[in-house]
């Protein structure tokens, strides 16, 4: 047999496996569920969820909500929710530090959150 032809049977041989290696699917992370949409619109006679029950404190004057929780309900915010606070905070999704992935309501802010 020729040496060109031997080496490159060898070089083929040994190069197979990490050729299927590199072909490993990659992990994707699953889609999230949408949110279904309720059947009857929400208005002033749906029924109601206070946010101090609905709510989870994270920090002072901000909450985090499950957009679940709120299917099909009024949000309903107290002074007692408020505490004192110039502004209440209210992140419906998920809070992450100083970042809501979700939908951030924002209750009594003074200065213009629009810029």
């Amino acid at each position: 047999m020729n040496k060109t032809v031997l080496s490159v049977v060898l070089a083929s041989t040994l190069l197979a496996p990490m050729g299927s290696m590199a072909q490993q699917p990659t992990r994707q992370r699953p889609a999230p569920e949408p949110i279904q949409l309720p059947a009857e619109p929400v208005s002033e006679r749906s029924p109601a969820v206070n946010l101090g029950t609905v709510g989870k404190k994270v920090a002072p004057g901000v909450f985090e909500v499950d957009p679940k929780a709120l299917q099909g309900k009024r949000l309903v915010v107290s002074p007692q929710d408020q505490a004192g606070a110039q502004r209440t905070i209210i992140c419906l999704g998920k809070w992450d530090g100083k970042t809501c992935r979700g939908l951030i309501i924002i209750i009594g802010a003074k200065e213009d959150v629009t810029r």
